[in-house]
């Protein structure tokens, strides 16, 4: 079973995010609750960014496990992909490159060529 380490759902998308995933996907996990006011006050800007870089591989790499042993991730990529695709559709190109740049930071990559979109996890 997994273990998902999370903060509160009502105030962290980031806590928020794998959470819906895997309950969508209706993958097994356990809560582990972890208190953001805990923390020592002191951290760097350099200590912070270097817990966010480590916090978004982990959930990249989660996402990969999780697609690889588990095939139902693949209709949320296709969701945020269709999502893309009315956005440029309508020329909001800033909204398509958001959901591209989401998308590339959880590890799928993105393709795009004149037979239509595709895409793959990076390992």
């Amino acid at each position: 079973m997994y273990q998902l380490y999370i903060g509160n759902k009502n105030y962290s998308s980031w806590s928020m995010r794998p959470w819906v995933l895997l309950k969508q996907a209706g993958i097994p996990f356990e809560e582990v609750m972890v208190r953001f006011d805990s923390f020592d006050g002191g951290l760097t800007t350099k200590a912070v960014k270097s817990l966010l870089s480590r916090a978004r591989a982990a959930l990249r790499g989660m996402i990969v496990r999780l697609a690889q042993a588990n095939p139902p991730v693949g209709p949320f990529v296709e969701a945020l992909l269709a999502q893309r695709a009315a956005a440029r559709d309508a020329h909001r190109f800033d909204d398509a490159d958001a959901i591209r740049d989401t998308l590339v930071s959880l590890g799928v990559e993105v393709g795009d060529s004149p037979e239509g979109t595709t895409w793959r996890l990076l390992s």
